[in-house]
């Protein structure tokens, strides 16, 4: 993104070895170039997908949690507490219940803390500086989650709007692709909806 914003309207621009040209005009559709055999790219969607499958493997790996508690997770589940043998302040993630009903406090190592804060900053509206409240739907319970701010939010055909299941499966799936890791009969890997 910073490449193609770099270049002039209709200059050339190269990233990882391949040459881009910005298009001549941003007015309708920003952040699309042409690649070099003259294929139209939107690269807004694809950096947005990129940035949300990396939160996405990142806040898995350092909690531990289901895709559905990825995908409910507020700016109101980070909280601090105060350890009453050392008074040292901690940070736990407020994890809600699910599947299992019950409500979990995780401890935030210094990783999940990084990228948490990456996430707090991509979302954060540009004027206010705070997270947009968003009501969430429910696909478990079938209903309207009230409005929170939540992490896992962008920027949809121009509108804000919590970040869904599929796109994180898509994200992932092309995250795996680019990888080329296989599985024990050396099919490619794949994101299923069951692992979630």
């Amino acid at each position: 993104m910073d490449a193609l914003q770099a270049a002039p309207l209709g200059g050339q621009f190269t990233f990882r070895g391949r040459t881009y040209t910005r298009q001549k005009n941003d007015s309708s559709t920003p952040f699309r170039a042409y690649d070099e055999s003259g294929r139209r790219v939107h690269l807004g969607p694809l950096e947005e997908r990129a940035f949300w499958a990396w939160a996405t493997i990142e806040f898995l790996q350092h909690t531990g949690v289901r895709i559905e508690e990825v995908l409910e997770a507020s700016h109101h589940a980070l909280i601090q507490y105060k350890l009453p043998t050392s008074g040292e302040v901690v940070p736990p993630l407020q994890v809600a219940p699910s599947k299992t009903d019950e409500e979990r406090l995780l401890l935030v190592s210094p990783e999940l803390a990084d990228v948490l804060s990456t996430i707090t900053a991509r979302v954060r509206g540009p004027r206010t500086g705070a997270i947009p409240m968003l009501p969430s739907y429910d696909v478990a319970e079938r209903i309207w989650n009230p409005p929170m701010p939540l992490l896992f939010q962008w920027t949809y055909g121009g509108q804000r709007t919590p970040v869904s299941r599929q796109l994180i499966r898509n994200g992932l799936n092309e995250v795996l692709e680019r990888t080329w890791l296989t599985d024990s009969a050396g099919q490619p890997l794949g994101f299923a909806p069951h692992d979630s």
